[in-house]
């Protein structure tokens, strides 16, 4: 007896339906997974050495020496940011809170990158001029 016959003769039309649709919805629920999976880490960058990788589940401060002097991130509630930079714009602590894939936050002129890994829902390839 074939998985299709039998599937007609022992279910019902809900039966059926029910199937039917947790079939369709598998797909959606394991790119969720894999989305939800991604940026569950922090990269930090002094220049293009990476400093550390760390859950962002672990509440923690890191302070990372750059040429300028330290840089302080601080890691709470499943996000990242930049608390403080000897820098003079501020742009790192202005970026606010990375909590997303591919969220990230730089002091340029401190050589100081924080960065939450992964793929970001649509994302394309980098082109050879932004790798």
């Amino acid at each position: 007896m074939t998985a299709w016959k039998w599937l007609r003769e022992a279910s019902t039309p809900a039966d059926r339906v029910l199937i039917l649709i947790l079939l369709l919805l598998l797909p959606v629920l394991l790119w969720m997974n894999q989305s939800r999976a991604a940026g569950r880490t922090v990269q930090i960058f002094e220049g293009k050495t990476l400093i550390a990788e760390l859950p962002l589940d672990q509440d923690r401060r890191v302070t990372v020496e750059g040429p300028l002097g330290p840089t302080l991130v601080e890691i709470h509630d499943g996000r990242a940011h930049v608390v403080s930079s000897p820098c003079s714009g501020k742009q790192c602590i202005r970026a606010g809170w990375q909590e997303k894939a591919q969220d990230s936050a730089a002091c340029v002129p401190n050589h100081v990158l924080v960065l939450i890994p992964g793929e970001a829902p649509g994302n394309q390839k980098l082109d050879a001029i932004a790798e």
